[in-house]
C-alpha cells in the first residue's frame, strides 16, 4: 500500500484522486447550470472570462480557458446566438471582435457564480477554517509546481 506522496495504485494517485472530485462535482454544478440557465460549466468558464476581461479577443478567451480555438469559437458563436455575449470589431483593427457580455449574459454569469458558491459551501462544510485555509495553501503550492513541471522536457519528471 502506498501513500499520497509514494502512491502505489491509481486511487493513491493525486492526479487520479484530484479527477474524481472534480468528475462529481463538475456533474452536479453541471446539472445545475443547465437546469436553472441552460448553459454548461463550459459556458460559464467563457461567461466568466469575458465578466473579469471585458472587450476580451477569442484567442485570449481560448488561451484563458485552456481551451482550443475552435472550441472556445462554438461556444461563443452560441451565446452569441442565444444573446449572452455580444461581439464588436476593434476601433483601428477590424480583424478581432472585442467580446462582452449582455445584460442577460451579466444575470447568467450571477446566478452561476451563485450555484458554484453554494456548491463549494456545501462541499467544504465538513472542514475547519483551518482546514479550508490549509487545502487552499496546498493547491496554490501544488498548482505552481504542476505549472513549473509543466514546462520542462522531461517525460516523467525526476523528484
Amino acid at each position: 500500500m502506498g501513500t499520497l506522496k509514494h502512491p502505489a495504485a491509481l486511487d493513491e494517485l493525486l492526479l487520479y484522486r484530484l479527477y474524481v472530485l472534480q468528475k462529481a462535482g463538475r456533474e452536479r454544478v453541471e446539472r445545475s447550470y443547465r437546469d436553472a440557465l441552460g448553459i454548461s460549466l463550459r459556458d460559464h468558464t467563457i461567461l466568466a472570462l469575458v465578466a473579469r476581461s471585458p472587450g476580451t479577443t477569442l484567442s485570449e478567451l481560448a488561451a484563458a480557458s485552456g481551451m482550443d480555438v475552435v472550441v472556445a469559437s462554438r461556444c461563443v458563436s452560441g451565446m452569441v446566438t442565444r444573446r449572452l455575449l455580444s461581439k464588436s470589431r476593434r476601433q483601428g483593427n477590424n480583424r478581432f471582435a472585442q467580446i462582452h457580455l449582455t445584460e442577460a449574459g451579466e444575470q447568467a454569469h450571477a446566478c452561476a457564480i451563485e450555484i458554484g458558491t453554494r456548491y463549494s459551501e456545501a462541499l467544504t462544510c465538513g472542514l475547519s477554517d483551518d482546514e479550508a485555509a490549509a487545502l487552499d495553501s496546498m493547491l496554490t503550492a501544488l498548482t505552481a509546481r504542476a505549472k513549473a513541471l509543466a514546462s520542462t522536457t522531461d517525460s516523467a519528471p525526476h523528484v
